[in-house]
């Protein structure tokens, strides 16, 4: 939820409606610090640790993160997305994620977040997701941590469930292949976290934690 008055007005702009919703619950955000944060934040891990949020929507997870000592990036094109965390203080790299090669930076994260925003399905191969996610994993440090949802709503113009499901599985072999862990969130946990919406499936993507 925003409270800053310019970024209320500014986030209104957002091109998704639930970002454009400045008086959306924190909720979500607070039930997954709880559950992965709330022992690295306590033992001071968070003091001046590089983080970056791909999708920061409102910045409620970064905000937290920032509360906790990090130096934190956000990572959008949204045009309103990107003025709301100039507004908040944050740094902002303009990227659109769907592009090979989006993830080639100059730096590296001691922790990488995303809720629901990449996609297995934004690109047309096995061989581009795979090289897609691999140059998102190589952002991270080594002793880094991941926490990676994605929305992995399947476009109208896909109706190969073949390819649907080599897509899945090439995402979940991607992350694996770079030590991440896998696994299927239960309908609790997709309600617990946020995560509901029309999509293939709902894998969880951790490293580190």
């Amino acid at each position: 939820m925003l409270t800053h008055p310019e970024a209320v007005h500014l986030i209104k702009n957002a091109r998704q409606a639930n970002v454009a919703n400045p008086w959306r619950s924190v909720r979500d955000f607070e039930h997954i610090i709880q559950d992965f944060f709330i022992q690295k934040i306590e033992a001071g891990e968070f003091i001046d640790a590089s983080i970056c949020d791909l999708g920061p929507g409102q910045y409620d997870m970064l905000r937290m993160f920032r509360d906790a000592g990090a130096k934190c990036i956000g990572v959008d094109n949204d045009p309103a997305v990107i003025e709301v965390g100039k507004c908040l203080g944050f740094e902002v790299i303009e990227i659109d994620m769907k592009k090979p090669k989006a993830f080639q930076l100059d730096r590296m994260f001691n922790g990488l977040f995303c809720k629901f925003s990449i996609n297995a399905f934004w690109f047309q191969s096995p061989e581009s997701l795979t090289e897609h996610i691999l140059d998102l994993c190589s952002q991270l440090t080594t002793d880094g941590w991941g926490w990676i949802a994605p929305w992995n709503g399947v476009p109208k113009k896909v109706n190969d469930n073949r390819f649907v499901k080599k897509m899945l599985e090439t995402q979940r072999l991607a992350f694996e292949s770079q030590g991440w862990s896998c696994r299927d969130l239960n309908r609790a946990e997709i309600s617990h976290y946020g995560v509901n919406g029309k999509v293939a499936n709902n894998r969880l993507f951790t490293k580190n934690l």
